[in-house]
């Protein structure tokens, strides 16, 4: 007998349904052991209806009942409805995972009870956690029976289930559902013996995936080796302004563009960038169980001088069948964080942290030596030359006009010193005459 249990409850006999429950195979003909308890439904034919009453101190009697085909499809929405809508003091409700019976009237003699009056009905209730499955047995609370008072309400929890994988026991299982590794596993019912699970990997998803980072790596690392070895023409300066005048727009486009090159060249930060990518592919990841542990491992090999990249699909599918969760490790496997100094350990990272940390910091290097915008005071190491230069230029400036102002000062007093050495020497030469 197999079911479905989707709410977390726990099946307690063959052919009763509780809320999502599916029945896969009947036990009519047979006896279904659950919980150390043999439940007996070959009594059951398609004419029998199994009943219930709920005693209500005022609205008497009330019994109701679930035929035999109805059973297949009843849901525990079911049996709340049902019960609210007898008209008694007792209301049922049923959420998150919990069965719930109260007596909803106050005032004296409005007590109500729920008997189950067949075998049916009483593992059904059981099933929900209600009564201990004997004919004729009331509400159970604490091991005996109990009538519900004025206001008083009966709460039945769902339990978690269990699963063992690998020889590791889960119990943190929502909704009969258990995810461990990636894998969902579905509880259907009870069983002593081992299930055993295959589970097969989309080998053709991940090899695409893993070409596309070969893809992306190439193209990253081309750009950068672009810019470290570009040609610089030395003979191209910076255009001043009277050059610039003197040549038509395109003629300076293209001198521009000779001058630009090569600014890159060699660049420390560019360099350090593009050795940490080949360390991040060839170094093992610590950690990492089994014989796979760094990318080399699994099929990507440097195919050029330049360090670009190729992938060995025959390599990396036999590493996949073999252990998929170390390929998964080498790529995904996060390092160990040090809070203190807010860095994550390179040599326990996977090959996506370890980039991730090599663009993040080169970036950040580039940014603190170049800065990021067109601010002068960013406090970058290229801010603060520029800055330092305007200063020079500013104070040589004031230098200069300072120098200036001097020599006019002198200009000013030699063109009186003429003016009198004129005077006197027409004086001079008036009176001679």
């Amino acid at each position: 007998c197999v079911f479905h249990a989707n709410r977390g409850l726990t099946a307690a006999a063959s052919n009763l349904y509780l809320k999502d429950w599916t029945l896969v195979s009947n036990c009519l003909e047979s006896n279904f052991e659950y919980g150390g308890t043999t439940y007996d439904f070959s009594m059951l034919d398609t004419g029998e209806t199994p009943t219930t009453h709920i005693v209500d101190g005022v609205n008497g009697n009330k019994s109701f009942g679930f035929t035999y085909e109805s059973l297949k499809t009843l849901t525990v929405d079911d049996v709340v409805n049902t019960i609210n809508g007898m008209n008694t003091n007792l209301k049922a409700s049923f959420t998150n995972g919990k069965f719930t019976l109260e007596n909803t009237k106050a005032g004296a003699g409005h007590e109500v009870s729920l008997r189950m009056n067949d075998e049916l009905s009483a593992n059904f209730f059981k099933a929900l956690g209600i009564g201990d499955g004997t004919v004729g047995s009331s509400i159970v609370n604490e091991g005996s029976g109990k009538t519900f008072n004025v206001g008083e309400t009966m709460t039945t929890a769902g339990t978690n289930g269990e699963i063992v994988v690998d020889g590791r026991s889960y119990t943190n299982i929502t909704d009969n559902r258990a995810t461990i590794g990636g894998v969902t596993y579905t509880l259907l019912d009870k069983t002593e013996s081992a299930a055993v699970v295959t589970v097969s990997q989309d080998q053709d998803a991940i090899i695409d995936r893993v070409k596309q980072f070969v893809e992306d790596y190439n193209t990253m690392l081309k750009e950068l080796q672009d810019k470290y070895t570009e040609t610089q023409y030395k003979d191209y300066g910076v255009l001043t302004k009277s050059q610039e005048d003197a040549m038509t727009k395109e003629q300076v486009e293209k001198w521009n563009d000779k001058a630009k090159s090569g600014l890159l060249y060699h660049d420390k930060y560019i360099g350090d960038i593009i050795s940490k990518m080949r360390e991040a592919l060839s170094t093992p990841v610590e950690g990492v169980s089994g014989k796979y542990n760094s990318a080399f491992n699994i099929g990507i090999r440097t195919n050029t001088d330049q360090g670009q990249i190729e992938l060995d699909e025959d390599k990396l599918k036999a590493a996949l069948a073999a252990e998929p969760n170390s390929v998964y490790e080498i790529f995904g496997k996060m390092g160990d964080y040090d809070s203190t100094t807010k860095t994550t350990d390179f040599s326990t990272s996977g090959v996506a942290q370890r980039l991730g940390d090599v663009f993040n910091t080169g970036l950040k290097n580039l940014r603190s030596h170049s800065g990021s915008s067109n601010a002068i005071d960013d406090n970058s190491e290229l801010g603060n030359k520029i800055k330092e230069w305007q200063d020079k230029m500013s104070d040589f400036k004031a230098k200069m006009t300072t120098f200036e102002n001097l020599l006019y000062k002198k200009y000013d007093a030699m063109e009186i010193a003429l003016q009198r050495m004129a005077m006197t020497m027409n004086y001079v030469t008036f009176n001679q005459q």
